[in-house]
């Protein structure tokens, strides 16, 4: 039965991983309300379901463009400052985003702009966070820690749409803004508080050439391998692998010869 159950081992020994995953738990869950608050925007924006997939172009491609962008400078760079600068970046966005809903501006193209913003600093925040879990934990606590940050992940998805479409149906689009806007502050608060991740110092060091060089002598010097008594068995000038030929081998006792 305890196998069934998430293992809380890492929330329990180590203080700076639970803030980080009671943090990003929280911030997802915002995170999910203006996903469906901006489509229903959009939509109630345009009526047309075709702006609405011109929405998801605009989260789509920078978030694909930068993710290949994303581990490098986390691999350059302190993870730390790195998913910092991204989620203030992320927390000024959303403010944004809720201004314009408070504001009534009602323009489509704002809103595809900051959707595009945000998924650029989506795509370089996701790695940092990511990347600090290995420091924030023992290698073998590593695996229940990646648990629990999908355990965290998958109940924001299930919840945070409903809750998104029952708070716009309820008051409106500014509402579920603003509690996106609150929640992500727990966010920021977790990685402040972490200690710092710098880069490794160690680089992978290449082969050396005279390293290289004498390996491959070795590998030409290497004797070859000695044919087999089946193979070496040679009748009329080819070679034989009968079984006539390997029994005869056998029985005369001595090394089998070219003919």
């Amino acid at each position: 039965m305890p196998r069934l159950l998430a293992d809380l081992t890492p929330l329990r020994v180590s203080p700076a991983y639970r803030r980080l995953w009671l943090g990003l738990g929280v911030s997802n869950l915002g995170s999910q309300l203006t996903v469906v608050a901006v489509g229903l925007q959009v939509y109630a924006i345009t009526g047309s379901t075709f702006a609405v997939g011109v929405l998801g172009m605009f989260a789509l491609v920078p978030l694909v463009l930068l993710g290949l962008y994303g581990g490098a400078l986390v691999d350059a760079f302190d993870r730390r400052k790195v998913a910092l600068l991204a989620s203030a970046a992320l927390w000024v966005i959303t403010g944004l985003i809720f201004l314009q809903a408070a504001l009534g501006l009602d323009n489509v193209w704002v809103l595809y702009v900051l959707i595009a913003v945000q998924s650029a600093a989506f795509a370089i925040n996701n790695p940092a966070r990511t990347a600090i879990i290995p420091r924030l934990v023992p290698a073998r606590l590593l695996a229940p820690a990646n648990a629990l940050q999908t355990l965290s992940m998958s109940i924001a998805l299930t919840v945070g749409p409903l809750a998104g479409a029952f708070l716009v149906a309820a008051s409106g689009f500014a509402s579920a803004y603003a509690i996106d806007f609150v929640l992500f502050t727990f966010a920021l608060w977790a990685l402040w508080r972490l200690p710092r991740c710098p880069r490794s110092r160690r680089p992978p060091t290449p082969p050396s050439p005279r390293r290289s060089s004498a390996s491959c002598t070795t590998a030409r010097a290497a004797p070859r391998a000695r044919p087999t008594a089946r193979s070496s068995c040679r009748r009329g000038g080819r070679w034989s692998v009968s079984v006539r030929c390997s029994r005869a081998c056998a029985t005369s006792g001595r090394a089998p010869t070219s003919a």
